[in-house]
């Protein structure tokens, strides 16, 4: 340690500002000094020796200007949790700089056998302390840039992935058959493909149907928590009632309703939605999201795990004039389709239906930021972080300026509707959940539930396919001449005849259906993306 002095450091500050404290302070942040399993990787709380001192004591304030600009927002403001503000002192357990200042100081006393003084006693270096320590009566410290590497690198050696179907990427690749519905290119995997490094744990706690109920039993189910420092979750879609507003404002398959029967189901839906969002007390979704954020932070074992939670990306380019004669019915889809005047069962894709349907979206994601706020607030501390997911969508949402809606064919679109074939992802050849589809018709038909009480059977957190069965019962029971019907008897048929190429066979591919309004696979990059650039922004370097 004795590598930049001749003789004995005079202060504390000057034994801090060796080399060797200095490769101990970087030697913190990695998991081959700091074991991932007993004891946390540290982080950049503060810098220096007076700002070390105000750390423990509790009064050391990140929010002043020598720290503006630092990555991390490690200490959450109470007033304004997008900002810094004091600090924690159990913080100091973990911050690098103050492994580095005490091991600097008992080297030195040790070896020069008196205590290292923790001011230096020149008059010059004693003023400039002293004037460091007035400005500390706000905790707001100078920090010295020998120190300061502006925000670690975040080394990651464990990942977990809590959430719904856009988390699970239903759709993409081959996906599972099993009630979870979770595709080959779920953006927790992609994550995990991206680190290039097998030493990395992953653990995927993902279901599609699930909500906020769903989401509990994920977290009591995770196993991983010695183990992991990132987390990743999106949820909430399917507490709003997701499916049941794609169903009734736009595909609206039941076609015995006149259009102001589906028009008013929707707008019953959107209230029921927005009810939920608005509720300020525990029965809302704010309250529930930011209870279930700091669950996660409350079982994890290891300090330094890192959440981060992404919004929903909205589905249509509002602004474009082309989609107001489009329709994604169920049935009768297409551009410009033949005219329903009379009974106007037909939806089209108007600019303000558009808009109506994103500002939902808009609602959400507004809702999830401010439960990560309250996480944050509550905690003391930023380890929630929210990721914005709908930049990244611009240009790959439906209704594009060009695009003839529906076309399967437009390589930007970055959705399904039922049927679409998924998009190539890094190159890799498109492949469809359609043969494992076709092997569970094999073993089980189609079983309708019963319409009467399905709705209930189902329970907070349904298979998406089996809430899609449900649906269509009810439906071809309101209306047993509906074409929804006659694909069922047709399809039926064929499965009996075991000619699974028969007419609407296809209709009753679990996948096939229940993918529709989820991103397709270059759509999950864009979450990846979304993720890895947030942590780069805000804990990473």
């Amino acid at each position: 340690m004795f590598d930049k002095f001749q003789t004995p450091p005079a202060s504390i500050i000057d034994a801090h500002h060796t080399r060797s404290a200095v490769l101990l302070h970087e030697m913190t942040h990695s998991k081959f000094a700091k074991s991932p399993v007993h004891s946390p990787q540290a982080k950049d709380f503060a810098y220096g020796w007076e700002s070390c001192k105000l750390l423990a004591e509790g009064t050391f304030n990140r929010g002043c200007q020598p720290y503006a600009g630092l990555k991390g927002n490690l200490c959450a403001d109470p007033n304004d949790p997008t900002k810094d503000g004091v600090c924690n002192a159990d913080f100091s357990k973990t911050n690098a700089d103050t492994w580095a200042v005490v091991a600097a100081g008992i080297f030195f006393s040790e070896n020069v056998g008196t205590e290292v003084q923790l001011v230096p006693p020149n008059p010059v270096s004693a003023q400039s302390v002293s004037e460091l320590s007035t400005a500390a009566i706000s905790g707001c410290v100078q920090y010295n840039p020998l120190m300061s590497d502006h925000g670690s690198a975040f080394e990651i050696y464990g990942v977990v992935s809590f959430g719904d179907s856009f988390v699970a990427g239903m759709g993409t690749g081959a996906t599972t058959t099993d009630e979870c519905r979770v595709g080959q290119y779920n953006y927790g995997d992609l994550i995990y493909q991206q680190l290039q490094d097998s030493s990395v744990s992953i653990e995927k706690k993902v279901c599609s149907g699930d909500t906020t109920t769903g989401l509990g039993r994920q977290i009591q189910e995770w196993s991983s928590q010695s183990s992991a420092n990132l987390a990743t979750l999106t949820m909430g879609g399917n507490d709003l009632g997701f499916s049941d507003i794609v169903w009734n404002c736009i595909v609206t398959p039941a076609t015995w309703h006149y259009g102001s029967t589906y028009r008013q189901w929707c707008v019953d839906a959107e209230d029921k939605a927005r009810a939920l969002m608005n509720d300020q007390g525990e029965n809302g979704l704010r309250y529930k999201l930011k209870t279930l954020y700091k669950q996660i932070l409350d079982k994890v074992e290891q300090v330094d795990l890192s959440l981060f939670i992404t919004g929903y990306p909205e589905f249509f380019n509002q602004d474009t004039t082309g989609c107001d004669q489009s329709t994604f019915h169920y049935f009768w889809s297409g551009y410009k389709p033949p005219t329903d005047t009379w009974l106007n069962r037909v939806v089209y894709l108007t600019t303000s239906l558009r808009a109506e349907l994103n500002l939902l979206v808009s609602q959400l994601n507004d809702v999830i930021m401010a439960a990560v706020q309250d996480a944050n607030t509550e905690a003391g501390f930023t380890r929630v972080y929210y990721v914005d997911v709908q930049s990244k969508f611009y240009s790959h949402r439906w209704c594009e300026q060009g695009i003839h809606e529906p076309d399967s064919s437009a390589p930007n679109t970055y959705f399904f509707l039922s049927g679409w074939s998924d998009l190539p992802y890094d190159g890799d050849t498109v492949t469809s959940s359609d043969a494992s589809d076709i092997s569970y018709l094999k073993q089980n038909g189609i079983n309708l539930p019963d319409p009467s009480n399905c709705k209930t059977a189902l329970g907070s957190d349904p298979d998406p396919w089996q809430k899609w069965l449900c649906l269509a019962s009810i439906t071809l029971t309101q209306d047993p001449d509906s074409p929804i019907a006659w694909s069922y008897g047709n399809a039926s048929q064929g499965i009996k005849d075991g000619d699974f190429n028969a007419q609407d066979v296809s209709d009753w591919y679990a996948t096939r259906q229940i993918k529709a309004f989820h991103p397709r696979s270059p759509g999950m990059e864009l979450y990846r993306d979304a993720i890895l650039e947030k942590i780069d922004a805000t804990i990473g370097q």
